[in-house]
């Protein structure tokens, strides 16, 4: 199990319902994308200044974000395991295996 956080309103979202709504839906739109293995619709919702931060605080920005992640693309899969959790900052967190 892991956790992905997902900050602001993603881009591309439905306007219609709440920040935590869109959030859900954003990230269900996205383990559908990954699971279907559509790179591009993976890493447009990233690109061109998407920021990833990983388990140690490392953060990986655009280009070294599709670098590091295009080699689990092939055999991960991504599905979201709990609701969406309001961080306080702007930010959304959901437990994914």
């Amino acid at each position: 199990m892991a956790v992905l956080v997902f900050g602001g309103v993603a881009a591309g979202c439905s306007t219609s319902g709440s920040e935590s709504e869109q959030a859900t839906q954003f990230l269900d739109q996205f383990a559908a994308d990954w699971n279907a293995r559509d790179e591009m619709a993976v890493f447009d919702a990233f690109l061109p200044d998407g920021v990833y931060v990983t388990p140690s605080g490392a953060e990986l920005v655009g280009q070294e974000l599709v670098d590091q992640w295009t080699p689990f693309l092939s055999w991960a899969s991504i599905e979201r395991t709990g609701d969406a959790v309001d961080n306080g900052d702007g930010s959304y967190s959901f437990k994914v295996d």
